[in-house]
This record gives C-alpha cells, structure tokens and sequence, in this order.
C-alpha cells in the first residue's frame, strides 16, 4: 500500500470517497451546491475552470484531469465527494489506466 506522504495509516485524512456523475458541466456545479449543503467543507480544487494537466508525463499528450474535488465531513469524518461528467469520467479513467501503466508497466 502507498501512502502518498503520509508517515502512517493515521495520517491519512480522506479514507472515504464517491464520485459523482451528472450529465453536464452545469450540473456539476448543482451538484456541488447540493453537496455543500448537506456537508460542511471546502472545494478542495475545480479541475473544470483550472484543468490539472501533467507537463511531466508526456505519455499524457497534454490531455487533463476534469472534476471538482470537494472534501466534506460527516460526523468529523473527512471524506472526498469527486463531481464530474459522464464524458470526462470516462477520459479521466482513460488517464488514471494510462498513468498507471506509464508508472508500474
């Protein structure tokens, strides 16, 4: 298991996560609206407005990670709610496999 950073398993802050699909950009931000109405938290980062391109992985062609990255809390637990489309869903997994197989073969 990989820890990213953290020194221990009680480091690490969001253990729980979802992710939610809607159909268009404009629904993501309901959704997120919604969200932050039945939890208390932040938005962590908008990946639509700014998207996280990887400049270091040329494998990548440029392409982007697009989702808003919003971390609630329930009971004082953190947890992370990703809200994005269908659409860059299916192109975010499509970079999460290329990443994985540029890193690990």
């Amino acid at each position: 298991m990989e820890l990213k950073g953290a020194r221990s398993l009680f480091e690490l802050e969001d253990i729980y996560g979802i992710r939610v699909l809607v159909s268009q950009i404009q629904e993501v931000y309901a959704a997120l609206e919604v969200m932050s109405e039945a939890f208390p938290g932040y938005l962590d980062h908008d990946y639509i407005k700014t998207p996280k391109t990887r400049p270091d992985k040329p494998a990548l062609k440029g392409k982007s990670l697009r989702l808003l990255q919003f971390i609630a809390y329930k009971d004082g637990i953190p947890f992370e709610i990703q809200i994005t489309t269908h659409e860059y869903h299916r192109n975010n997994e499509a970079l999460h496999r290329q990443y994985h197989a540029e890193k690990y073969g």
